[in-house]
């Protein structure tokens, strides 16, 4: 496949999240800026929101945002019947606490910069897919993952695509998705077959901070960022169920938030923060387009 650029506006900015409610309400702003429709609750701190329909294959997820958590706004992802609910995903708020988002009319990732500490990452949305898994993969659809399992967490964060691409490894994972009317998700950290995950097609060597990751001139590697999950239970195969929206993985490390200017004829921010690799994973990093 190639990078699928998802058309329509591409909202990258910040604001301030203070409060609960802040950042609730910002998302909701900003979200609809980037053509996600608000379903019910505007402005009311709690907001049902849906991604627009994925052209040809016509899937879509939901969203709710909510500011009723003791100490941050969660956010989960549903269907439109709200019979398979996320578990909560986590934002903490602070006075002059700057938060940024990138969205589109598909996905959106949320975090602080600088920062990879717990309740300061979400990132959400409807995979694209290819033409061989229309009428595969049901209308309903989507990914979560944060880096905190609670409103009040605070210790070793938890893998997400902020400093991780396999959500199975060594901490406790906390990830969900949505598909064909299942619901598949974990907060253990016992190793689970279904994990979220980016499926990162180079040398066997990945598994490796600093081998099989570039070309002979030192030409880095940019690949298709394709995700896969589980369909229902923790054991079952992680399958590839599309890629990510107006996204690229670079084979190398790069520092959160920096960026590149007219790549592909688009700008990028990196979301991943200096993914320096290891024994359980690849090193690289997750660029995501800003025009």
């Amino acid at each position: 496949m190639a990078i699928q650029h998802p058309g329509g506006t591409i909202v990258s900015t910040t604001f301030t999240g203070g409060t609960k409610t802040a950042i609730v309400n910002a998302l909701e702003t900003q979200l609809t800026n980037a053509g996600w429709s608000v379903i019910s609750g505007t402005g009311t701190g709690d907001v049902v929101m849906q991604s627009a329909t994925t052209p040809t294959a016509s899937n879509y997820i939901r969203v709710r945002l909510r500011d009723t958590s003791t100490n941050c706004a969660s956010i989960v992802i549903q269907n439109t019947a709200a019979t398979k609910v996320s578990q909560l995903y986590f934002l903490l708020p602070f006075a002059a606490k700057t938060f940024r988002i990138v969205a589109n009319k598909y996905q959106f990732f949320c975090w602080v910069p600088g920062s990879t500490v717990a309740r300061e990452y979400v990132g959400c949305g409807v995979p694209y897919i290819p033409s061989f898994l229309h009428g595969v993969i049901n209308s309903e659809f989507g990914w979560i993952n944060g880096n905190a399992e609670s409103d009040t967490y605070s210790g070793t964060v938890r893998r997400s695509f902020r400093t991780s691409f396999h959500m199975s490894q060594g901490e406790t994972q906390y990830w969900s998705g949505i598909c064909n009317g299942n619901l598949c998700e974990t907060n253990t950290s016992t190793h689970a077959a279904a994990a979220l995950r980016l499926v990162i097609p180079y040398s066997a060597g990945v598994q490796r901070s600093s081998d099989g990751y570039r070309w002979h001139d030192d030409t880095l590697l940019v690949s298709d960022p394709l995700i896969a999950w589980g369909l229902a239970n923790s054991t079952d195969e992680s399958k590839i169920k599309g890629q990510l929206w107006g996204a690229m993985f670079v084979s190398d490390v790069y520092a959160g938030e920096t960026a590149w200017t007219s790549v592909n004829s688009h700008d990028w921010i990196a979301v991943s923060n200096s993914v320096n690799g290891s024994t359980s994973e690849a090193r690289g990093t997750l660029f995501l387009a800003t025009t």
